[in-house]
């Protein structure tokens, strides 16, 4: 069965919708891990609105074109699960793997406001390409932004798993620091954990959306309490 063009259209933009609603529920998830990176999320910050700010204007092209809110959400459901997928590149730390994902995304979502000002002309829809192009310009600034900044935050990354610092992760507290045997942390220390001033110490940490925190080992610099290096137990 033959679809018009103006269904097919109209198709395009409850997926670009969709997306636009995944992209604000992913990049929220990230920000609270984004200590270690302002200028990143001071960029996502400003990008969820604009993904908000995406997402109502499709709303009212859907609607000037008499697609109901309830269709609406009804095929948005359908479309979103499938792009949650994208956000899960496998990579050693999320910092990256985020990085990697929303270049991804920004691309899609670039080839599918192109697509849908393509669709707008063949489905005679002449009052809407002025707000697909704004949304479309946005895009490309964040894609551009992320592209421009790659080399920056692959050296803070490196540089930061070099300190031994868990990148992105805010801790709220430690609650307990007791001293432990060096002889039980894997992989073996690159100080001795017998030298003056230092100990191997079991820390339990709170972290921000994180429960009630987790335990680490780390050597301890005792007159400064700065920590330089997580470990694990040995099993």
């Amino acid at each position: 069965m033959a679809t018009s063009p103006r269904d097919t259209y109209i198709t395009g933009l409850v997926n670009a919708h969709a997306l636009e609603n995944q992209a604000v529920s992913i990049l929220s998830r990230q920000i609270e891990r984004l200590e270690s990176y302002p200028e990143m999320s001071d960029q996502i910050r400003l990008h969820i609105d604009e993904s908000k700010a995406q997402a109502q204007r499709l709303e009212e092209i859907l609607q000037s074109l008499g697609t109901s809110h309830s269709t609406l959400k009804d095929m948005v459901t359908s479309f979103a699960g499938n792009m949650a997928a994208i956000a899960h590149v496998p990579m050693q730390d999320e910092v990256m793997k985020n990085t990697f994902a929303n270049y991804a995304f920004e691309h899609f979502e670039i080839a599918a406001y192109r697509s849908l000002l393509a669709m707008a002309e063949l489905a005679g829809d002449s009052s809407s390409p002025t707000a697909l192009k704004q949304s479309l310009s946005e895009e490309i600034r964040m894609a551009k932004w992320i592209e421009d900044n790659l080399d920056a935050t692959t050296r803070k990354y490196v540089q930061l798993t070099a300190a031994g610092q868990q990148a992105g992760v805010l801790v709220d507290e430690v609650a307990d620091i007791i001293s432990i045997d060096g002889g039980q942390v894997q992989p073996a220390p690159e100080m001795e954990t017998s030298e003056p001033g230092v100990i191997a110490g079991l820390l339990q940490v709170s972290t921000r959306g994180e429960g009630d925190g987790a335990q680490m080992i780390s050597l301890l610099d005792l007159e400064t309490l700065g920590i330089t290096r997580p470990f694990e137990l040995a099993a």
